[in-house]
């Protein structure tokens, strides 16, 4: 309120807000004046006014900031040699003009922006002040200034931030930390107004090819993804006219998390899935041990899937006879095996080539039968075979012997086609599959699993996965684990569609994938699938990879983009967790990964991290009552509970009982909670989270990254001394 500038700040502010109240008025009144014309006219007519509909949504949408603030900063530029004063800029969620269309808000992607988050001490970009707002609505509350190349900043009123040797330059600190120490909620906010150097660097990266983020936990990967995402959108408007943006996350009480960050940002042109979404097969309803998930996520079942399918394509082994008219059609298995030949020639899908086979079969059946060549076979005396209905003459009256009628072959292949014993021939050489069938299949008859795996598994893996995967042969629905989906999709890649007029999976022009430290060659091969283009903004951290194969980022990205070259950023700074939960946290990624560097912390909490021991029967009580006792500390933030997949059900039971007083709190397995943050986070037996020892401590290391102010550690047994005690 002291500030020189507070009260024109302040009447500049407002006066944005009416303009952008008066543009969304524009806007309402445009569509409604054209849909008052009607729904008649000419063509042309409907056309330009549903144009005008259309854009006049589009606009709303992005005018549309609920209840954040439109304007966050301004920057203010070193002037030319004809002017001492250089030009300033305010910047916010979407820009505003005024009346006479001078800019009054520039949208923060704007090229004119980018110092905004770029500028440093070392580097100024030009710039000579940077002053970031602090708004509720249209109420300007405060004001804070950066004069670039004067200092370090850093969040003064903590003890800890700051003190480290290498010392990280903020922008805007106390707009950061303010934003750091505020409560969670259910949702996840956009952090347009306190994107840092780093982030932004990332952000506005060129949109071809395949970006790789490395970030620790509290780096702000989520948001920068998301930011990344609206920035492309800004950037490239028409190229996502026809493709859209495809954000994937790690599960959906993930996506529920992020949903409203785009739309804050003035876009929801953007589709959202989940790993097990994007198959389309339904959510998966069994887990893999972790031995079989790790082979059936191998790139080595690409090969099974496409030998299983090879194996379905079976020459005859015998003749199989066809009644036609007063004649039997003869299949040999010659026969058979030149039509798979032919259908093999084809750069079509299994289920497409089947026509292949059934035209080739019919033709060769129509010219025998015309000519009575090697495939048509006389009935015997005594046979009375049931004939099909055909009427067509042998030989047209002037066709000379030895000539071709192309006109009564096609006829006589019409009526061969539709023999009930032709199609059921073209069935056992070449049959029609769906992903469901081939894959149900092939875990019913282990004959044909271990003919599709033979060469290709060794026979360890192969009983594992068997045993792992088999059905019983009366099952109706088919259980299928996550892995099987990434399965199911790469036998449909290969199958196609069973009937015309079924569409191939959408493809993307740009696909986020966060929290893409676990996926497996399979899933990363369904995700390429569907970005043809390559255009890939890749986010994760290997120290929080707990699936049952540990990869690198070359590892993930050949089955991502196909080896093409990638360009690569790490995250350096955790902005959100304490230092208190850091420091035992960092023991723990020691014990597994050493090789793995610690971020910089920026911050303290003045919370040290607590530890309860109770009995084994004693622990569902205890952790409701301690994230009952947590959620009154952080209060109006929020309470997560971290828990063994087998202790989750009970869990939540117990929290339910407290009624709506528990509303803030959420209870989740390792898997569940990827990505997702909490003001206090109960860690239920730490020691115990997964079965796996290593990927155990890894699971541990999740789940205490996910707090930005205190960690409480709940267990029926000792914890380790190095843990406790903070020994190496």
């Amino acid at each position: 309120m002291n500030h020189l500038e507070f009260e024109a700040e302040s009447s500049f502010i407002k006066a944005a807000y009416l303009r952008l109240e008066e543009t969304k008025t524009q806007a309402r009144t445009m569509m409604e004046d054209v849909l008052d014309i009607g729904k008649g006219g000419t063509h042309q007519a409907r056309t330009e006014r549903d144009m005008v509909v259309r854009s006049a949504l589009s606009r709303l949408e992005q005018l549309e900031i609920g209840d954040q603030a439109l304007c966050f900063g301004r920057i203010d530029l070193v002037g030319d040699e004809a002017s001492e004063e250089g030009l300033s800029f305010h910047l916010g969620r979407v820009s505003v003009a005024s009346k006479d269309q001078e800019p009054m808000i520039i949208d923060w992607r704007a090229p004119v922006a980018e110092p905004f988050y770029r500028a440093t001490g070392k580097d100024p970009m030009g710039v000579v002040r940077r002053r970031h707002f602090e708004c509720r609505g249209s109420e300007l509350l405060g004001i804070e200034d950066e004069y670039l190349g004067a200092s370090t900043f850093t969040d003064e009123g903590n003890p800890s931030e700051g003190e480290s040797d290498d010392p990280v330059e903020i922008s805007g600190a106390g707009a950061l930390f303010a934003a750091i120490k505020r409560p969670r909620t259910s949702q996840m906010r956009d952090i347009v107004a306190t994107i840092q150097g780093e982030q932004d660097r990332i952000i506005r990266h060129p949109m071809a090819g395949m970006l790789v983020v490395q970030g620790g936990p509290g780096t702000g990967k989520t948001a920068v993804a998301l930011h990344r995402a609206a920035y492309l959108l800004y950037t490239h408007k028409w190229r996502f006219e026809s493709q859209r943006i495809l954000v994937v996350g790690p599960s959906s009480s993930f996506l529920r998390y992020i949903e409203r960050v785009l739309p804050s940002l003035g876009e929801t042109g953007v589709e959202m899935a989940t790993l097990d979404s994007i198959a389309g097969y339904g959510p998966p309803k069994k887990v893999d041990p972790p031995e079989a998930a790790a082979i059936k996520g191998g790139i080595k079942m690409a090969r099974v899937i496409a030998k299983g399918i090879r194996d379905r394509q079976r020459p005859l082994q015998r003749n199989f006879e066809v009644p036609f008219g007063a004649k039997y059609l003869v299949i040999s298995p010659e026969l058979s095996r030149d039509a798979l030949l032919q259908a093999r020639k084809k750069r079509q899908g299994h289920n497409a080539k089947r026509r292949t086979v059934e035209l080739f079969l019919a033709r060769s059946l129509a010219k025998s039968y015309l000519s009575d060549g090697p495939f048509v076979r006389e009935p015997e005396a005594d046979e009375n075979i049931v004939s099909i209905a055909f009427h067509a003459e042998k030989l047209s009256a002037t066709q000379l012997p030895g000539e071709e009628d192309p006109e009564l072959i096609a006829e006589v292949m019409v009526s061969i086609r539709r023999s009930r014993a032709f199609q059921l021939v073209v069935e056992r050489i070449w049959p029609k599959l769906t992903p469901t069938q081939f894959l149900g299949d092939l875990y019913r008859h282990e004959a044909l699993f271990h003919l599709a795996t033979n060469g290709i598994l060794d026979k360890a893996e192969a009983e594992v996965v068997f045993a792992a995967s088999k059905k019983a042969p009366n099952e109706p629905d088919p259980i299928w684990s996550r892995e099987d989906l990434a399965l199911l999709d790469e036998a449909s890649s290969l199958l196609g569609p069973t009937e015309k007029g079924e569409e191939d999976p959408e493809s993307f022009a740009h696909m986020v994938i966060d929290e893409a430290q676990d996926l497996s060659a399979m899933q990363a091969r369904m995700l390429r699938r569907r970005c043809l283009s390559g255009s890939m903004t890749v986010l994760g951290d290997l120290a929080q990879a707990i699936g049952p194969s540990i990869r690198s980022w070359e590892h993930i990205a050949e089955h991502l983009n196909g080896n093409r070259p990638f360009k690569s950023f790490e995250l350096s700074v955790n902005y959100r967790t304490p230092k208190e939960v850091m420091e035992p946290a960092s023991l723990v990624l020691a014990k597994y990964a050493p090789e793995l560097p610690s971020l910089k912390t920026l911050r303290a909490s003045g919370y040290p991290v607590e530890t309860t021991k109770v009995a084994l029967d004693e622990l569902v009580e205890s952790a409701a009552k301690i994230a009952m006792g947590e959620l009154h500390k952080v209060e109006p933030g929020t309470v997560g509970i971290l828990a063994a997949s087998a202790l989750r059900g009970d869990i939540a039971k117990k929290i339910e009982s407290y009624g709506d007083e528990a509303t803030r709190v959420s209870i989740h397995d390792p898997e569940s909670v990827k990505g997702l943050e909490f003001d206090s986070v109960v860690v239920v037996q730490p020691m115990n989270l997964l079965n796996d020892p290593e990927r155990s401590l890894r699971a541990l290391f999740v789940a205490m990254t996910r707090t930005t102010q205190r960690l409480h550690l709940l267990t029926s047994i000792d914890l380790p001394k190095w843990l406790v005690l903070g020994e190496s």
